[in-house]
């Protein structure tokens, strides 16, 4: 399985001076909204 959280979610994360901790590819503490589509657009 790709590993998101370390290839575009971790990236937006750390731009975004958010938490870098990561569940399940989602990030804790990114916006939520656009955690999940960039998790559609990197599927997609």
């Amino acid at each position: 399985m790709h590993d998101y959280c370390k290839d575009i979610i971790y990236g937006r994360c750390r731009k975004a001076g958010k938490s870098e901790v990561c569940l399940s590819g989602i990030s804790v503490g990114a916006d939520l909204s656009n955690t999940i589509n960039a998790r559609l657009a990197a599927t997609g």
